[in-house]
C-alpha cells in the first residue's frame, strides 16, 4: 500500500468516528516553540463548551514497528503544534516500549498508539449509546476512551483511561460505564410521569447487593444539565469506590457510573463529570413501533450497576 493510500485509509475511518467534526487533511499549523509551519497529516477540531480540542492523527506507513523514539519525537511535534491528543496509526504495530511510553507521557496531551489493523474497532473520544428510538450523545475527558464493542443491557459505553484496554480497567477498578433506562411503569408501559424515586430506590438496592460491607450511600448534585441537576449516588469502600449518576428526561434516564481506586478519586470524577455535561439525548417516538418496553425488558429486569465484568 502506497503512503498516500494509506493517508486516505486512515482519514475516511476518522469521517466515519466524527462525521460532526471539522476535519483538516494534509494541514499546516506554525510551531509554538520552532516557529515554523508544522505538516499534519489529519488535525480533528472539536468544541467542548467554549474549549477547542485539537486531535492530531499520524499515519505512520513504516516497513517496521514504531519504536519509543518515534513516540518522543511525535510528542515533541503534538506539544509544539498546541495539540489536545494524538493519535499515531502504524501499518506494521509498535514495540512494547513505545507503547509504554505513550501510555505513561505525563504531560496534558493525551496519546494513542493504534495499528492499522485495530483502528476499524476503534470508537474514540465521542459516542452514541443507542437504546431502541432513544439516542445518548456524549464526549469523554482527553485522557479517557470510550468503546462500544460489545455491549450488554448493563454496560452500553465502556470508557476508561487512555492507558487500559477495558479488561484491564475493571481489573483495575478505574472505569466508567454508561447505559439508558427507560421508565417503564407497573402495566409495562413507558411512563412520562414515572416516579423518579423508584429510579433512586433501584439503584441504591442493587449498589447494597453489589457490596455486602456497604453502609450508606450518599446522594449529592454532580452537575447542572440543561438547568436540572444531574444526581449522584456516592458508594466508599476501603480500597476503591463507585459513584453512579444519574439524568432524568421524560420516558427515560442515562446512568454512568465510576468505579474507582480511592488515592484517584479526586481525578477520576472529574472525568465523570466532563462526560455528564456533554450528554445530549434523542428520544424519538415513531407511531406504529412496539411500546418501548415491548423490544427490550420490564423494568424489574435492569441490574445496571451489578455487573462490572460485563
Amino acid at each position: 500500500m502506497s503512503w498516500k493510500l494509506y493517508e486516505h485509509k486512515v482519514l475516511e475511518r476518522f469521517r466515519e468516528i466524527y462525521p460532526n467534526s471539522e476535519i483538516l487533511y494534509n494541514t499546516s499549523i506554525k510551531g509554538i516553540k520552532s516557529e515554523r509551519s508544522r505538516q499534519i497529516d489529519t488535525l480533528l477540531i472539536n468544541k467542548v463548551g467554549n474549549t477547542t480540542v485539537k486531535t492530531v492523527v499520524d499515519s505512520k506507513c513504516f516497513s517496521k514497528k514504531i519504536n519509543i523514539t518515534t513516540v518522543e519525537s511525535f510528542i515533541g511535534f503534538l506539544a509544539d503544534v498546541g495539540a489536545d491528543r494524538g493519535i499515531m496509526v502504524t501499518e506494521k504495530g509498535y514495540s512494547k516500549a513505545a507503547k509504554k511510553r505513550a501510555e505513561n507521557e505525563e504531560s496534558e496531551i493525551d496519546l494513542k498508539i493504534l495499528t492499522l489493523d485495530e483502528l476499524p474497532e476503534f470508537v474514540g473520544f465521542h459516542a452514541i449509546m443507542k437504546f431502541g428510538p432513544i439516542d445518548c450523545f456524549f464526549e469523554v475527558h482527553p485522557k479517557w476512551i470510550v468503546n462500544s464493542k460489545n455491549p450488554t443491557i448493563n454496560v452500553l459505553a465502556k470508557i476508561y483511561p487512555n492507558k487500559y484496554d477495558w479488561n484491564a480497567a475493571v481489573k483495575k477498578h478505574e472505569y466508567i460505564y454508561g447505559t439508558i433506562l427507560p421508565h417503564i411503569d407497573e402495566n409495562h408501559k413507558v411512563s412520562d410521569d414515572f416516579n423518579f424515586d423508584e429510579v433512586i430506590k433501584q439503584i441504591n438496592d442493587t449498589l447494597f447487593q453489589k457490596y455486602p460491607n456497604l453502609k450508606e450511600i450518599n446522594i449529592s448534585a454532580l452537575v447542572d444539565l440543561d438547568g436540572e441537576p444531574v444526581m449522584m449516588h456516592e458508594c466508599k469502600m476501603d480500597k476503591y469506590s463507585e459513584f453512579v449518576a444519574v439524568a432524568t428526561y421524560d420516558g427515560y434516564s442515562v446512568i454512568f457510573g465510576l468505579v474507582t481506586p480511592n488515592k484517584n478519586a479526586d481525578l477520576n470524577l472529574e472525568a465523570l463529570k466532563f462526560t455528564v455535561s456533554q450528554i445530549q439525548t434523542i428520544f424519538t417516538r415513531i407511531p406504529g413501533l412496539p411500546n418501548i418496553s415491548e423490544m427490550f425488558f420490564p423494568f424489574k429486569d435492569y441490574n445496571f450497576v451489578q455487573n462490572e465484568g460485563n
